[in-house]
């Protein structure tokens, strides 16, 4: 009977213990106060969408979390860099080719999908890199929609070109950086990239420029005839006008300009093709480039990762 009694008594505080357990996990479901964002970091900045809310909090080390409840209960967070909400760390900045970068608030739709969205930018704290967007849909759940590396560009950001509601994404391809030259000589030919239903891929057709006129190109051969070669190697010059013609629907002519321009006695012109279409296919951009095989490159047969080129 005592063993019976002693049994019974351990039954009840066990359930007890369980009921307080399960009471305590209840008031740790999703809500603010389970956020790992709270530890060791400070509030830096809040925005509001409906019945959304998106914080940001930094470390002193320039560690970042972001945080995005619904109602009070938390529905998104991330702990990484420095986070930014909006479009851009210089949203409101003033470009060299006179445009300003726009101010995208919260809820904005950028996909055209009828659905708000919010861009979520987040730096790793490099001196000059590196640069993330993260794009999450806001509808009745949280849907992650892509995540966008901006490599070394401050300056990258979303802008609705032709003003119809849907926003492509503007930046740089840094894949040369640091190729026979420093970062600051290292040419980026500037990309589009447009959301086809699915993530933000390169959009050429929205890249594509007129063909400069004859009085630009011969000026440029000219200067790069007369730039320095170091150490046997052409100058940047050149694979920076190669670059911009290629992102620009160009291809042909910059193989003619390339042809052109070279000077014997230093490395090989097809050595150089060779080294200069090996470090293009590093490109995550690629194999959506059209015509590079016209160049004299040839399609990569997959998508290589982005990769960053620093010493």
């Amino acid at each position: 009977m005592r063993l019976a009694y002693v049994a019974s008594l351990l039954l009840i505080a066990g359930t007890l213990t369980a009921a307080v357990a399960q009471q305590a996990v209840q008031m740790k479901k999703p809500g603010l106060t389970a956020s790992a964002c709270h530890t060791g970091m400070k509030l830096d900045s809040t925005q509001i969408f409906q019945n959304y809310r998106t914080r940001t909090y930094r470390s002193y080390d320039d560690d970042g979390c972001i945080e995005i409840d619904r109602a009070g209960h938390l529905v998104f967070s991330r702990r990484g860099g420095v986070f930014y909400i909006g479009n851009s760390v210089n949203a409101g900045d003033t470009l060299d080719d006179g445009s300003k970068i726009p101010i995208i608030p919260i809820g904005t739709d950028l996909t055209g999908y009828g659905k708000p969205d919010v861009i979520l930018n987040e730096w790793s704290g490099g001196a000059h890199c590196c640069y993330q967007f993260h794009v999450l849909e806001l509808g009745n759940t949280v849907r992650q929609i892509t995540t966008i590396d901006a490599e070394d560009s401050d300056y990258a950001h979303f802008e609705d070109l032709d003003h119809k509601g849907i926003y492509e994404f503007l930046g740089w391809d840094f894949t040369f950086s640091y190729w026979h030259t420093s970062f600051e000589g290292s040419p980026a030919p500037k990309i589009i990239l447009r959301f086809n239903g699915k993530n933000y891929a390169l959009a050429p057709s929205r890249m594509a420029k007129p063909l400069p006129s004859r009085d630009t190109l011969v000026q440029t051969q000219t200067q790069i005839r007369s730039a320095e070669w170091e150490n046997n190697f052409p100058p940047p010059l050149l694979w920076e006008t190669m670059l911009n013609l290629i992102y620009t629907g160009h291809s042909v002519t910059a193989r003619q300009i390339l042809d052109d321009v070279w000077l014997p006695g230093h490395i090989s012109k097809n050595e150089f093709i060779a080294e200069f279409c090996d470090r293009l296919s590093a490109s995550p951009y690629a194999r959506q480039l059209p015509d590079i095989s016209a160049f004299g490159c040839a399609h990569p047969t997959t998508t290589p990762t982005t990769a960053h080129h620093h010493p």
